[in-house]
């Protein structure tokens, strides 16, 4: 018993010293800037500024460059020739591989982005990686650096009574289905087909700094109005390819508003798009490695009780993705509205019993909303795909802006 309890210790030990590490320079910082760590991530010096978030053995940095004046990364000058070069900032995740299973999964996490995720406009890239050995081992991940995720992003309008429009709703949920077909499918580039496994609202990334691009055209009507979709997944200027028509007249007076661009992030689940159960220790191995690389509420019914004999295949990401429509509509997953009112998550999720709240017709036209309702089948079978989904949004003909 005393073994268990040391062992259990030991293993919270590196994460306990990086939160007081980080909340000593987190208090001191401002009176002894040499507290400030500094680390090297690949050709990268890096000035880390502060915690962004963390989870289990990893922490997420705001980072910067530390030599502006002569990296080629620094933003050049906005405005007057005295200006200085900005460094570039960027998030800097890192975790402590305490574990041979916990570095094992972080070199796996680098080898899917590096080598099997395709390159896609709509999926998170992993600028640089580098594995340190210390007293344990450290891996850094670089990424680019985007504003907020979904789930902050609703909650912040619905704190401020302003819930995402249709279009917005539409927007974010028709760049999650570009990014999951990227990864669902083969082509140039990828000849391994993925499936993410934990699609959810903290793992879709925005940025709202650039503008729409000249050619999203956006025009307000009395009238209803239809949404045509690009299906290539080929962002203009990184930024919406959702055109949105009507009959109105002239919009150049119109100002033009700005639809968030999101990427799918989290690549530390991601699994081959088949998995052949075949025995009842198949799927009880299955349903562990869910229990502990799926978020609860967005989990699909057939991760939850694994049958000796299937194939787990991407629709655990369909599912996943009608609970973060869901979610951009009402604030909240469609099983978590079920544990609030005294049911059982599980019970909810494998039954398939959900609801939407009052008043949900008069805020989002039926269209959105059979959406969610197909994606939230019970059996796998009935779910479309991400090709599906962005076939029924390119084909949607009532949405009101």
């Amino acid at each position: 018993m005393f073994n268990d309890w040391w062992k259990g210790v030991s293993e919270q030990l590196p994460q306990l010293r990086e939160q007081l590490t980080e909340q000593i320079n987190q208090t001191l910082a401002p009176w002894l800037p040499s507290l400030v760590e500094e680390v090297k991530v690949g050709k990268h010096h890096l000035r880390i500024l502060r915690k962004l978030g963390e989870g289990g053995y990893s922490f997420v940095y705001l980072a910067e460059e530390t030599l502006p004046e002569t990296s080629p990364a620094s933003t050049p000058p906005t405005s007057g020739i005295h200006s200085s070069p900005q460094p570039r900032k960027y998030a800097l995740k890192k975790v402590l591989a305490g574990e041979k299973e916990q570095l094992s999964l972080a070199e796996r996490e680098i080898l899917v982005m590096k080598r099997e995720l395709p390159k896609h406009p709509n999926l998170l890239p992993l600028i640089e990686s580098q594995v340190v050995k210390a007293e344990t081992y450290v891996v850094y991940m670089l990424f680019p650096l985007m504003e907020t995720n979904v789930w902050d992003y609703v909650q912040d309008r619905l704190k401020s009574n302003l819930p995402l429009s249709t279009l917005e709703a539409t927007h974010i949920f028709s760049k999650l289905c570009h990014a999951l077909h990227a990864m669902h499918s083969t082509g140039p580039g990828q000849t391994v087909a993925l499936s993410h496994r934990d699609v959810k609202p903290h793992n879709i990334l925005l940025s709202t700094q650039k503008p729409l691009p000249p050619e999203l055209l956006v025009e307000t009507s009395k009238s209803s109005s239809s949404v045509k979709m690009d299906r290539t997944g080929a962002d203009a200027d990184d930024a919406a390819h959702l055109i949105v028509t009507a009959s109105a007249s002239s919009s150049s007076q119109q100002k033009q508003p700005r639809l968030p661009h999101a990427v799918l992030m989290d690549f530390g689940s991601v699994a081959p798009a088949e998995v052949q159960i075949t025995s009842r220790t198949d799927a009880l191995v299955a349903q562990e490695d869910a229990e502990r690389r799926t978020t609860a509420p967005y989990r699909a019914p057939e991760l939850w009780d694994v049958p000796s004999s299937c194939t787990i295949d991407t629709k655990v990401d369909i599912w996943a993705a009608g609970c973060v429509l869901y979610y951009l509509l009402v604030g909240e997953s469609p099983f978590e509205r079920t544990a609030e009112a005294g049911g059982s998550l599980m019970l909810a999720i494998v039954n398939g019993q959900w609801s939407w709240p009052a008043g949900i017709e008069q805020k989002y036209p039926k269209e959105l909303r059979d959406l969610v309702d197909i994606c939230l089948k019970s059996d796998p079978a009935e779910r479309p795909s991400a090709a599906e989904l962005l076939e029924m949004i390119q084909n949607m003909n009532s949405l009101t802006i």
